[in-house]
């Protein structure tokens, strides 16, 4: 990450598990006040990824950007953001959002 971008982080952080998983089981939960944040996605494969990549956000304020080899820089991409509301036993109502980039 830092030879493409000159950005370095010294902690990685992985949000895994089934697709049920909510912002409070992801590591997004940690730093619920930060106004942005870095996901790196990986495709081990040697075939294409023709999907989207998915992030858990604990709120609907982001927009996404992706690496331009091009350019050398972060540019805005086309994303999406579908909001779930969660509902506990208690009648409690949390939301989860994710973005589709």
């Amino acid at each position: 990450m830092k030879k493409l971008t000159g950005i370095e982080s010294t902690n990685l952080d992985q949000c895994f598990g089934s697709n049920n998983y909510t912002v409070l089981q992801c590591p997004i939960v940690n730093n619920l006040n930060k106004p942005e944040f870095m996901v790196v996605a990986h495709n081990p494969s040697t075939l294409q990824f023709n999907r989207f990549v998915k992030v858990k956000l604990p709120n609907k304020n982001y927009k996404a950007q992706v690496w331009s080899k091009e350019n050398l820089q972060f540019e805005n991409v086309v994303s999406d953001i579908f909001e779930q509301a969660h509902f506990s036993l208690d009648h409690n109502q949390t939301f989860d959002y994710e973005m589709f980039i």
